[in-house]
């Protein structure tokens, strides 16, 4: 039998993922993923870009960045500020009738992930005309590993 058609309502899975840093921490994330982050001071529904990609995969071909992909952006709204869950902390020395119980709660800002952009034409740096002079005049290697001009 076929398989059964997707009536849950998600949208289908794109075929690109990106890896971004923010706030001391890398994430992968591709269009429609909800990510909590290290807070930021913005409104809840602004938009937010992040520059600093680290690798890109599009339809099966990935770049790396060396520390950062070129030309990419990654595009999020700002869903919500909140904080997380409780975290306890109990200091204690024994014999000393020392202890102290603190608390702490990490705040944090929920992004969605609208989309990925990527703007590069050719992953050479060099316009069209340089690369072709620069490639007609560099030493080929001979297959015995001699250079030929």
């Amino acid at each position: 039998m076929g398989a059964a058609p997707d009536i849950s309502g998600a949208a289908p899975q794109k075929n690109m993922f990106a890896v971004i840093k923010t706030g001391g921490k890398q994430y992968k994330v591709s269009p429609g993923d909800k990510i909590k982050i290290e807070k930021l001071n913005l409104l809840e529904g602004e938009e937010i870009t992040f520059d600093q990609v680290l690798l890109l995969e599009k339809n099966k071909k990935t770049e790396i960045g060396t520390p950062l992909v070129k030309n990419v952006k990654v595009i999020g709204q700002v869903l919500k500020q909140g904080k997380g869950k409780k975290i306890i902390i109990f200091k204690y020395k024994s014999k000393k009738r020392y202890k102290k119980k603190t608390g702490h709660r990490q705040p944090y800002t929920e992004v969605e992930i609208t989309k990925i952009l990527s703007t590069h034409q050719k992953t050479t740096g060099l316009p069209v005309d340089e690369w072709s002079s620069v490639r007609d005049f560099a030493p080929r290697a001979s297959p015995k590993g001699l250079t030929v001009k």
